[in-house]
């Protein structure tokens, strides 16, 4: 399991400058990102932004609209969850992705800028994203987004987020989804290593990290095997919205995710599996900086031009 020339090239430079997770404290680790985000060139907006409150029982949850300029009409909008092992994040951390995801698909995007943990534990940061979903759907008009035509997705943790939002909103008859979005989901959140394939691992995730993000995620009194903690062990699948699972070859998270895929389509749930090899955890981000990047935000954009309308990826479907 090679990574490619190119993503070598990257990893190398990342290992200058990152620190093992595990071996760091939450403020170390935090710190960690912040510095290399500083260091990064911002991206020029091509999306318009707007940053709002959304206000569900009694709780302020920050949410960014990006919209685009083409089409006309309310718009169909992805609700997105960025990644950073429940740890990391915020507005600012996936502004890039969501602006250029906006730009090429024509879609509007509402980012979630959800209670991280260990502050905020498991269920919280899921509470916060179904929150947010809820609350789009409830100011559609307002908000000029059309509500028939909600997608939920997510990049990492913040693709376990959507798969558990997913789940709940089935579960609960909430707004009904035309479709999950889900880049490398964490789908087993296990306090162990060995939950995970070491022989994947490079700087930008490690099976030992993995296990460091979940131990923070999920408290020690409560039940890592939750559905909505590892969507993988749900007991039934059947019923989730049509679904765009992204993988890569080099990632401890890869076998849990082909697991999920398969349990999906064994439930009749119309699954796109965008699989790409030679590459790393997160390669997406760096679509600019590597062409198999490039070719997957491609892809991403197509795949999510198809839930335009519910039940558009035929069962099975693979690319």
């Amino acid at each position: 399991m090679p990574l490619d020339q190119a993503a070598t090239q990257l990893v190398t430079g990342l290992a200058a400058v990152m620190h093992p997770v595990e071996s760091r404290t939450v403020v170390e680790v935090r710190a960690d990102s912040a510095a290399i985000a500083a260091g990064m060139t911002p991206s020029v907006a091509t999306a318009r932004r707007e940053d709002r409150i959304a206000e569900v029982d009694g709780r302020a949850i920050r949410v960014r609209l990006y919209r685009s300029d083409t089409g006309t009409g309310p718009a169909p909008v992805l609700v997105f969850a960025h990644g950073g092992g429940w740890v990391l994040g915020d507005l600012n951390s996936y502004d890039s992705f969501c602006d250029r995801l906006t730009n090429e698909s024509g879609w509007t995007l509402l980012s979630v800028d959800y209670r991280c943990s260990p502050e905020t534990q498991f269920p919280g940061p899921v509470e916060d994203v179904t929150a947010a979903l809820v609350w789009l759907e409830a100011h559609a008009e307002e908000l000029d987004v059309d509500p028939m035509r909600i997608a939920i997705g997510g990049d990492s943790s913040g693709g376990n987020l959507a798969a558990a939002v997913a789940l709940l909103a089935r579960d609960r008859d909430l707004v009904p989804l035309v479709g999950q979005l889900l880049l490398y989901p964490v789908v087993h959140c296990s306090s162990t290593s060995d939950a995970y394939d070491e022989s994947r691992d490079t700087v930008l995730l490690t099976a030992a990290a993995m296990a460091w993000f979940c131990r923070h995620y999920v408290s020690a009194d409560l039940d890592a095997d939750h559905p909505y903690a590892s969507p993988l062990l749900a007991p039934d699948l059947s019923g989730l919205p049509p679904t765009v699972v992204v993988t890569a070859e080099v990632d401890p998270l890869f076998p849990g995710i082909v697991a999920y895929v398969d349990r999906l389509r064994e439930a009749d749930v119309p699954t796109e599996h965008l699989h790409y090899d030679g590459v790393f955890h997160g390669f997406v981000s760096f679509a600019g900086a590597h062409a198999v990047a490039d070719a997957a935000f491609a892809a991403i954009v197509d795949a999510l031009r198809s839930f335009r309308t519910p039940h558009s990826i035929s069962e099975g479907e693979s690319r």
